[in-house]
């Protein structure tokens, strides 16, 4: 079975939630009777290359509307490309996609795995909302991500009836390379009990949460990620003189995982259903660390179940965060055994594998329907 994932960007353009979803689907399907390739969008394309063994169509991106890439080259060419293939699997948020499929004039089987609603777009949204309505029902399957997340969005209850759920899953876990100077050099000076957090440092994230949190709290905090906010809330932290918060920026996977391995407790506050599963929370799971997350409706309390492999809090509650983290510090056997029911738990439900064969199970059921 050939599968081409279209979506608006890849990496090695950019390194997201969503990418890394099509990423493990491309190196780990194989093994389930499927490969795949990649439709996606960049400022400055390549002809078609590999990225880790997996083919990737870089369509001229034009212009982009609300982070949303548009190309003639993409609607020139999308035809011809996908009619090579048995299953065009589309991922949602993507407006641009959608309009792909209706212009495009393709009758091959199709899915969508629907990630997450449309939540900062408030207007543009509306103007959106026919295209998408006609797109999520004229694609054959609806794939949504936790069990959490379809109960509680109200655009996919509108099409239940052909949505499943598979879990998000990943086996990323980059022990081996050599690690950046700075991050040995901080390792090597820095032995102290850390709460970590991971992530870009984008508004729904609830930085602002944690860093209130750790002014009341001894232990230190590291925060791996960057974006157009570092430079802001590192100012912050120097301005509070928050002595215990150590700003790290982004780092690569060998040095985020060796960092990951030696802190206490994966923290998650983010506040807004933007957050709509938590990539981290399964790297965190690997790495058998108990986590601290908020009850958002989405994911996050899927993969962070209250109590059994961490905590879960009110989003936006500082107050609640000081008292998780108060609680991991005081328990440490406890917390410690909540990082290995994450593991036992990442294992059990969150590996690429287990991923894979539930996409190559509904693959073929849309071919033997077709």
């Amino acid at each position: 079975m050939r599968i081409l994932h279209v979506y608006k960007t890849y990496y090695p353009d950019n390194k997201g939630g969503v990418e890394e979803v099509i990423r493990q689907l491309g190196c780990f399907g194989l093994k389930h009777g499927f490969s795949s390739e990649i439709f996606t969008f960049s400022t400055q394309p390549q002809k078609p290359f590999e990225f880790e063994a997996v083919p990737v169509h870089h369509m001229k991106l034009n212009f982009e509307l609300s982070s949303t890439p548009f190309s003639l080259e993409g609607i020139l060419k999308f035809r011809s490309i996908a009619q090579d293939f048995d299953i065009i699997h589309y991922h949602y948020p993507f407006p641009f996609g959608d309009l792909l499929k209706l212009t495009s004039g393709l009758n091959k089987p199709s899915l969508v795995t629907y990630h997450s609603d449309i939540i900062k777009q408030k207007y543009l949204k509306y103007i959106y909302f026919p295209l998408e309505q006609w797109f999520l029902r004229d694609v054959d399957k609806i794939v949504c991500t936790s069990s959490n997340y379809l109960k509680t969005s109200k655009n996919l209850q509108r099409f239940k009836a052909k949505t499943s759920v598979i879990p998000l899953g990943s086996n990323r876990i980059n022990s081996s390379g050599q690690l950046h100077p700075k991050t040995v050099e901080f390792l090597s000076r820095f032995n102290k009990p850390f709460f970590l957090f991971v992530g870009s440092l984008r508004n729904y994230k609830g930085i602002h949460h944690l860093l209130e949190a750790a002014q009341s709290i001894k232990e230190h905090f590291v925060v791996i990620g960057g974006g157009k906010n570092f430079s802001f809330w590192k100012k912050y932290v120097d301005d509070q003189k928050l002595t215990n918060v150590h700003m790290l920026g982004f780092l690569d996977d060998v040095d985020k995982f060796a960092i990951l391995k030696k802190c206490m407790c994966l923290v998650l506050p983010s506040s807004h259903r933007s957050e709509a599963f938590g990539m981290v929370l399964l790297e965190a799971s690997i790495c058998s660390k108990p986590m601290i997350s908020t009850e958002l409706g989405t994911g996050t309390s899927f993969v962070n179940l209250n109590h059994e492999t961490g905590l879960v809090i009110e989003a936006g509650n500082t107050e609640q965060l000081v008292d998780a983290c108060h609680f991991i510090i005081n328990n440490p056997k406890l917390a410690s055994k909540m990082g290995k029911n994450a593991r036992q738990r990442y294992e059990s439900t969150f590996t690429a594998e287990k991923m894979c064969a539930s996409y190559a199970e509904i693959y073929r059921q849309l071919l033997d329907d077709s």
